[in-house]
């Protein structure tokens, strides 16, 4: 097990002798002469785990170096324990301006001088551990708050795929989530009879991009190529074109993100797929009825045409026999009246006709105008 590092620093041998033959047994002891030496030996190799500094030296005397120490490094990182013959209040509070950790006096107390030291390191040790544990949770933190905002990011997608009605709604929802992620995205939707539809976040698709998305389908489910990521199945490819890879975990959580997503989009495809379908099925039986509906009208209107001018006919030609008859038959008033009122109950019939053609003219214009409807809705 690696000894604690100590440097000492003090202009008498007789002190350094004391202190070396009384703590090498328990730490790894490196001596510096005077002030200057000892900032000298801080910046030339690994710092020491503590610093002993004698208050009066020539030179830089212990509390200006201890001042210049503190420009570089905290009392957290590298404890100072001053030693000195002075024992005033005034020496002490000058070593804790100068950012000492502890002051000992002499003649030292080998005891006390260790139960110091080892305080200090315990000190040194306690916060170190609570340094670390507070950046792993700050990391943990930042981690969870990218998480979160992660899945707001997904959430929206959600929110904007439900409502798609086609492809390109489908894939501007998947766009939102690359905007977010602040990577460039493709896709391609494979329809029925060998169709495909083709997207980009930027609006640009070249042709080998167009051939990437569609070999896709016959790969892996997921697949990754340098900066590029393919997302993919028989029915739809998503293409990330410049994943952050320098981050690991970032870019671990997007592909998983991804993951979720593809396996949505194949579900909303086979929704809007489904809907063309009936649509197409809703507009093929529409054209149908309003087909069969328009020609049984128009027979039953050409019907009545045919009914109204044979009944204009045989009137025209029972005036002519009437005329030709009433002459030569010698008929009177009465009968004439009589034959008269069969003339106008004929021609009520007639009338009857008109408003019967009529009836069947509206009931066409009708319902050629619901089929429109239907057909506008159904759009």
């Amino acid at each position: 097990m690696n000894k604690p590092k100590l440097l000492s620093i003090d202009d008498e041998p007789a002190n350094q002798r004391l202190i070396q033959a009384a703590l090498e047994d328990h730490y790894d002891i490196q001596l510096a002469n005077n002030g200057e030496e000892g900032l000298a030996l801080l910046t030339a190799g690994k710092l020491p785990d503590l610093i002993l500094l004698d208050v009066n030296m020539p030179g830089k005397d212990g509390f200006q170096v201890c001042e210049e120490i503190r420009t570089e490094h905290s009392s957290n990182e590298l404890p100072v324990l001053f030693i000195s013959a002075q024992n005033s209040e005034e020496f002490r509070l000058k070593g804790y301006d100068a950012g000492g950790n502890d002051y000992i006096c002499k003649p030292v107390f080998i005891a006390e001088l260790i139960k110091k030291i080892e305080a200090l390191l315990n000190l040194k040790k306690s916060h170190t551990e609570l340094s670390d544990n507070l950046k792993d949770t700050q990391a943990a933190m930042f981690s969870a708050m990218s998480y979160s905002g992660e899945l707001g990011t997904v959430l929206r997608f959600f929110e904007a795929s439900y409502s798609a009605r086609n492809y390109e709604a489908l894939a501007n929802a998947v766009f939102l989530v690359s905007e977010d992620f602040d990577i460039p995205c493709s896709m391609q939707f494979r329809l029925p009879h060998g169709e495909t539809q083709n997207y980009a976040s930027d609006g640009v698709l070249s042709p080998l991009e167009i051939e990437v998305l569609t070999q896709a389908q016959y790969g892996e489910r997921i697949f990754t190529f340098g900066k590029k990521s393919l997302y993919s199945s028989s029915t739809l490819t998503i293409l990330m074109r410049d994943m952050p890879i320098d981050d690991e975990d970032y870019c671990g959580r997007i592909r998983d993100h991804l993951g979720i997503i593809l396996r949505a989009c194949e579900a909303i495809y086979d929704i809007i797929l489904s809907r063309n379908l009936e649509k197409e099925n809703r507009v093929e039986f529409i054209d149908t009825a309003e087909k069969e509906v328009s020609d049984g009208l128009n027979i039953l209107s050409n019907s009545i045409n045919d009914y109204s001018e044979s009944v204009e006919k045989g009137y025209d030609d029972f005036k002519i026999d009437f005329q030709e008859t009433a002459w030569s038959a010698g008929i009177n008033g009465d009968q004439t009246s009589t034959i008269m009122e069969s003339l106008d109950r004929l021609m009520d019939k007639l009338t009857d006709t008109e408003q019967q053609k009529n009836i069947v003219k509206k009931s066409i214009d009708s319902i050629g105008s619901t089929f429109v409807k239907l057909r506008t809705h159904n759009d």
